[in-house]
Protein backbone atom coordinates (compact mmCIF):
# COMPACT_ATOMS: atom_id res chain seq x y z
CA UNK A 1 0.00 0.00 0.00
CA UNK A 2 3.06 2.12 0.45
CA UNK A 3 3.99 1.59 -3.28
CA UNK A 4 0.77 2.63 -4.29
CA UNK A 5 1.03 6.11 -1.91
CA UNK A 6 4.09 7.24 -2.97
CA UNK A 7 3.60 6.89 -6.59
CA UNK A 8 0.80 8.97 -6.31
CA UNK A 9 2.14 11.47 -4.40
CA UNK A 10 5.10 11.06 -6.59
CA UNK A 11 2.72 11.73 -10.01
CA UNK A 12 1.33 14.58 -7.99
CA UNK A 13 4.64 16.57 -7.52
CA UNK A 14 5.74 15.72 -11.12
CA UNK A 15 8.60 13.80 -10.06
CA UNK A 16 9.13 10.93 -12.25
CA UNK A 17 12.01 9.25 -11.04
CA UNK A 18 10.24 8.33 -8.08
CA UNK A 19 7.41 7.35 -9.89
CA UNK A 20 9.28 4.78 -11.70
CA UNK A 21 10.64 3.54 -8.50
CA UNK A 22 7.43 2.31 -7.47
CA UNK A 23 6.42 0.07 -10.04
CA UNK A 24 8.23 -3.23 -9.95
CA UNK A 25 9.66 -4.38 -13.72
CA UNK A 26 7.09 -7.27 -13.91
CA UNK A 27 3.95 -5.29 -12.19
CA UNK A 28 0.37 -5.34 -14.99
CA UNK A 29 -1.62 -2.45 -14.57
CA UNK A 30 -5.07 -2.10 -15.18
CA UNK A 31 -6.84 0.46 -16.53
CA UNK A 32 -10.57 0.14 -16.89
CA UNK A 33 -12.46 1.25 -19.99
CA UNK A 34 -10.84 1.90 -23.51
CA UNK A 35 -8.66 4.31 -23.47
CA UNK A 36 -6.97 6.06 -26.92
CA UNK A 37 -3.42 5.89 -26.43
CA UNK A 38 -1.57 8.62 -28.06
CA UNK A 39 -0.90 7.64 -32.31
CA UNK A 40 2.61 7.45 -31.80
CA UNK A 41 2.75 5.12 -29.64
CA UNK A 42 2.54 1.04 -30.60
CA UNK A 43 -0.86 -0.77 -29.80
CA UNK A 44 -0.84 -4.04 -28.98
CA UNK A 45 -3.17 -6.62 -30.63
CA UNK A 46 -5.97 -8.30 -28.39
CA UNK A 47 -4.30 -11.57 -28.91
CA UNK A 48 -0.60 -9.90 -27.17
CA UNK A 49 -1.96 -8.90 -24.26
CA UNK A 50 -5.73 -8.66 -22.06
CA UNK A 51 -7.37 -5.24 -23.33
CA UNK A 52 -6.24 -2.72 -20.74
CA UNK A 53 -3.61 -4.68 -19.46
CA UNK A 54 0.03 -2.87 -19.55
CA UNK A 55 3.43 -5.10 -18.29
CA UNK A 56 6.86 -4.22 -16.95
CA UNK A 57 6.56 -1.10 -14.91
CA UNK A 58 4.01 0.31 -18.25
CA UNK A 59 1.65 2.06 -16.50
CA UNK A 60 -0.73 3.13 -19.31
CA UNK A 61 -2.82 0.75 -20.72
CA UNK A 62 -2.59 -0.38 -24.35
CA UNK A 63 0.72 -0.12 -25.55
CA UNK A 64 4.07 -2.37 -25.81
CA UNK A 65 6.25 0.62 -24.63
CA UNK A 66 8.45 0.34 -21.48
CA UNK A 67 8.57 2.78 -18.52
CA UNK A 68 10.97 5.52 -20.71
CA UNK A 69 8.33 6.63 -23.04
CA UNK A 70 5.99 6.56 -20.83
CA UNK A 71 7.28 9.06 -18.88
CA UNK A 72 8.94 10.72 -21.72
CA UNK A 73 6.23 10.86 -24.05
CA UNK A 74 3.02 10.30 -22.15
CA UNK A 75 3.33 11.32 -18.51
CA UNK A 76 5.40 14.34 -19.25
CA UNK A 77 2.75 15.29 -21.45
CA UNK A 78 -0.09 15.61 -19.26
CA UNK A 79 1.06 18.78 -17.49
CA UNK A 80 1.51 20.54 -20.78
CA UNK A 81 -2.01 19.32 -22.14
CA UNK A 82 -3.79 20.32 -18.85
CA UNK A 83 -1.98 23.38 -18.65
CA UNK A 84 -0.92 22.02 -15.07
CA UNK A 85 -4.34 21.60 -14.56
CA UNK A 86 -4.80 18.02 -13.86
CA UNK A 87 -4.73 15.79 -10.25
CA UNK A 88 -4.86 12.43 -9.42
CA UNK A 89 -6.36 11.98 -5.88
CA UNK A 90 -6.02 8.96 -4.31
CA UNK A 91 -8.92 7.87 -2.43
CA UNK A 92 -8.58 4.75 -1.27
CA UNK A 93 -6.71 1.46 -1.71
CA UNK A 94 -7.34 -1.83 -1.58
CA UNK A 95 -4.42 -5.32 -1.06
CA UNK A 96 -5.99 -8.65 -1.64
CA UNK A 97 -3.73 -12.14 -2.22
CA UNK A 98 -3.14 -11.23 -5.52
CA UNK A 99 -4.23 -7.27 -6.98
CA UNK A 100 -3.69 -4.13 -5.04
CA UNK A 101 -7.38 -1.69 -6.20
CA UNK A 102 -6.15 1.83 -6.23
CA UNK A 103 -9.24 4.47 -6.37
CA UNK A 104 -9.30 7.58 -7.63
CA UNK A 105 -10.43 11.01 -8.82
CA UNK A 106 -8.96 12.57 -11.87
CA UNK A 107 -9.51 16.44 -12.55
CA UNK A 108 -8.20 18.63 -15.18
CA UNK A 109 -9.21 20.90 -18.20
CA UNK A 110 -8.33 21.15 -22.05
CA UNK A 111 -9.49 23.87 -24.43
CA UNK A 112 -12.04 24.81 -21.87
CA UNK A 113 -13.43 21.20 -21.24
CA UNK A 114 -12.95 19.83 -17.64
CA UNK A 115 -12.87 16.41 -17.02
CA UNK A 116 -14.12 14.77 -13.99
CA UNK A 117 -13.39 10.69 -13.40
CA UNK A 118 -13.48 8.15 -11.24
CA UNK A 119 -11.13 5.14 -11.31
CA UNK A 120 -9.62 1.95 -10.04
CA UNK A 121 -6.47 0.56 -11.85
CA UNK A 122 -5.69 -2.56 -10.78
CA UNK A 123 -2.44 -3.72 -10.17
CA UNK A 124 -0.48 -7.43 -9.06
Amino acid sequence: MEAVRRAYAALEAGDMYELEKCFARDAVWHEPGSNIPPTHLRVRSARENAPGDALGGNIYSGNLVGWPEIRDEFLLLLGPLSRGTLRAELVDIAVGEKYVVAVHRATGQHNGVTLRRWTRPAAR
